[in-house]
């Protein structure tokens, strides 16, 4: 099941299924129409808030159950954010999870916390830069406030992956969540701030960086793994860079005779 971002194309995950070997027809996009009423289905993805978007998703999701097949999830950007906010509901009440959904991988959400995600809030403004629909991760009650993105769908026994290019800056979160995994990926691109950036630079590369997630094959296998067995994801460990402060550890490090 995959859920399209904020002006994102329903066909957006063709690329990435045809990486993963899947057939057309096992699978389903979900309708932001569902949520916002519009003639355009792109129209409807900007306009519609997260939190309706995951009222119409997780219907969705309970009707398509009763096929008796088992259903993966997978959403970009502000798709990301809608999965979020479904499962994050269905921790908080187990009882009204969808049995049949037992994972999802997130690819570059804005689901920030604080200033990063007020901005990601107002993504709608500069058309279809990514925009997490009003969703806000920290959630409080009676017992106080906490952060549905810890331990996203440990209770509700879906397994969350999440997949983000750092180098897009704005368009994924930048802290690291307990009991959640989160991988980072590198597609050679660089910052968008660059070396000499200008401000047009700096916008074509967040969108490179921002749908790279979309058409990269270490992405596809690491869906592909996860889809057959959850927690088999593989994912290349960082190339380590060595810095200036480790060349002046090294030589500076005291001899043992």
């Amino acid at each position: 099941m995959y859920v399209p971002g904020h002006g994102g194309d329903p066909d957006g995950f063709d690329d990435l299924a045809g990486r993963m070997g899947i057939r057309s027809g096992d699978v389903r996009v979900f309708d932001y129409r569902w949520a916002w009423p519009s003639a355009d289905q792109i129209e409807a993805s900007r306009r519609a808030p997260a939190a309706d978007a995951a009222d119409a998703l997780g219907a969705y999701l309970a009707a398509l159950a009763s096929t008796g097949r088992p259903i993966y999830l997978v959403g970009h950007s502000k798709g990301g954010a809608v999965i979020t906010e479904v499962v994050g509901r269905w921790d908080e009440e187990p009882s009204t999870g969808v049995g049949a959904v037992f994972g999802a991988t997130i690819l570059d959400p804005p689901i920030s916390r604080g200033p990063l995600g007020l901005l990601q809030s107002l993504g709608w403004f500069h058309g279809d830069t990514a925009d997490d629909g009003l969703f806000d991760p920290v959630r409080c009650g009676w017992n106080g406030c906490w952060d549905v993105r810890e331990g996203l769908g440990e209770r509700s026994g879906v397994e969350v992956v999440i997949i983000r290019n750092p180098d897009a800056v704005f368009t994924n979160f930048r802290d690291r969540p307990d009991r959640v995994r989160v991988y980072d990926l590198d597609d050679g691109g660089g910052s968008m701030f660059g070396r000499f950036p200008s401000l047009t630079g700096m916008w074509k590369r967040m969108g490179e960086a921002h749908n790279s997630v979309l058409h990269n094959d270490t992405v596809a296998g690491c869906i592909a793994a996860e889809a057959r067995t959850t927690g088999s994801c593989a994912w290349p460990k960082p190339k380590r860079v060595v810095s200036l402060w480790d060349l002046r550890r090294l030589f500076t490090r005291p001899f043992v005779y």
